[in-house]
């Protein structure tokens, strides 16, 4: 108990309000149950076992925590990375192992689950570790918390300096009512480019030993083939739908680079593109081009690690690009002397950098929305968003309000960091009524179809 009433004492001091959602808690009636029980692990340090409504399991090791998270620590961490957001406090036997590492400049650690926490203020003394002046803590109950948390940290740190940590048995713990915030996580999830430490690894791994052996040529090769060089990508943004038919219009002195998603709907209304691009690594990717035989003529780039089954039966040329933070891609790329690509996190973000490697100049945004324009996601989908638990909110460039979500905003950013350290290039943006990105000239369609 006087553990616990120090814990309190020192959130009381330092995290107001933390200390405020505690005792909110407790005020509502919460006691201790047998959802969560504390147990002596083997070499005698405290672990938890956590009932999820379906089973027990062990949020920490039962055997030793330390060299458990030690582990866990040594296969996350990144020598050049100092910011990282941790899902997930428990125990904080991770997060002191993370903080052992001098490059370490921020850890801002998310505990999602009250229970948990209120056991932890119980068995062990939490202000060593919160009161290190890296460590930024949040407990979190609902999703505008969180979203506002996150907003800020991502604010505050550069796309390329920051990494998310997910201690899956704490992510597991999520409880049921914060189902929000539990796809939320997994949404961002799928944006780490560092796949080598989570499940999604593995299905990385099958489609590059494939793919390595099904392209043709490394898209090094195209690199500064096309030097200044008009490059449109189209995206598969709501925006598109309006300027489908003035894309038709545009000269010929130019590339076109599509991604996947929409290859069909042009090709359709008779545009074929320079290149197709295609990065995720799911079998989905094959019903992007059903019942189209014409793609089969056309250029592919392909990430290193997208779906198998595409580079299979692709007929035309097969570009290959080798990303950043993905072991093997970077292992085969030295061996064979090519440079690696940064990804971003979509095909969208992909096609840019591919478009930046070519030597493109101007590089125009056709349907890169970023955001629900007209509350949709997608262009030529029925698929409209009402739902706007896990949005944020952003401005278009008629300075009026939009929705958007993190995975589309993390796009947005790391597209303004790149306009940022290309200066020489020209970025053009036709999508007005999405989501701002600054650096590019807003420019309607019938506009860029007279400037080419």
């Amino acid at each position: 108990m006087i553990l616990y009433e120090c814990n309190l004492r020192y959130l009381k001091n330092t995290y107001t309000e933390v200390y405020n959602l505690i005792m909110k808690t407790i005020k509502n009636g919460f006691s201790e149950n047998a959802d969560i029980i504390v147990e002596e692990a083997k070499n005698g340090d405290p672990t938890l076992k956590y009932y999820d409504g379906s089973a027990y399991y062990y949020i920490h090791s039962i055997y030793n925590p330390w060299k458990e998270a030690k582990k866990f620590i040594e296969t996350n961490v990144d020598n050049y990375i100092g910011n990282y957001i941790v899902f997930g406090f428990g125990l904080g036997y991770h997060v002191i192992e993370l903080l052992k590492y001098e490059f370490v400049k921020n850890v801002f650690v998310f505990e999602f689950n009250k229970k948990i926490f209120l056991n932890a203020l119980n068995t062990i003394d939490i202000s060593p570790i919160l009161n290190d002046k890296k460590v930024h803590f949040f407990l979190v109950d609902e999703i505008d918390a969180f979203n506002k948390y996150l907003q800020s940290i991502l604010n505050s740190v550069t796309p390329d300096d920051y990494k998310v940590i997910y201690y899956e048995p704490l992510i597991r713990s999520i409880p049921l009512e914060m189902k929000e915030v539990r796809d939320l996580i997994l949404e961002f999830k799928i944006l780490n480019s560092t796949f080598n430490n989570n499940e999604n690894y593995y299905l990385l791994r099958d489609n590059f030993k494939s793919n390595i052996l099904n392209y043709d040529k490394p898209i090094n090769e195209l690199f500064n083939k096309y030097k200044n060089v008009p490059a449109v990508i189209i995206a598969a943004g709501p925006s598109l739908e309006e300027n489908i038919e003035k894309i038709k219009n545009l000269k010929t002195n130019l590339i076109l680079i599509v991604v996947s998603r929409v290859a069909r709907n042009l090709l359709q209304n008779g545009i074929n593109p320079t290149y197709i691009a295609i990065s995720d690594p799911l079998p989905i990717m094959l019903e992007h081009f059903k019942n189209i035989e014409i793609h089969y003529e056309l250029p592919l780039i392909a990430l290193s690690t997208a779906y198998k089954g595409v580079l299979k039966k692709w007929k035309c040329t097969k570009y290959l690009a080798f990303q950043k933070n993905f072991d093997l891609s970077e292992e085969y790329a030295k061996r064979n002397s090519l440079e690696t690509i940064e990804v971003g996190g979509s095909v969208s973000t992909f096609a840019t950098e591919v478009a930046i490697k070519f030597g493109c100049n101007p590089i125009i945004f056709v349907g890169l929305d970023l955001g629900f324009t007209n509350n949709k996601m997608h262009a030529f989908e029925n698929s409209v968003i009402d739902n706007y638990g896990s949005v944020i909110e952003t401005t278009n460039y008629f300075n009026e309000k939009i929705y958007t979500n993190h995975s589309l905003n993390i796009f947005r950013r790391w597209i303004e960091k790149k306009i940022g350290t290309n200066k020489h290039i020209t970025f053009i943006n036709t999508s007005l009524k999405g989501a701002k990105i600054n650096g590019s000239i807003p420019m309607e369609m019938d506009e860029v179809v007279k400037l080419l």
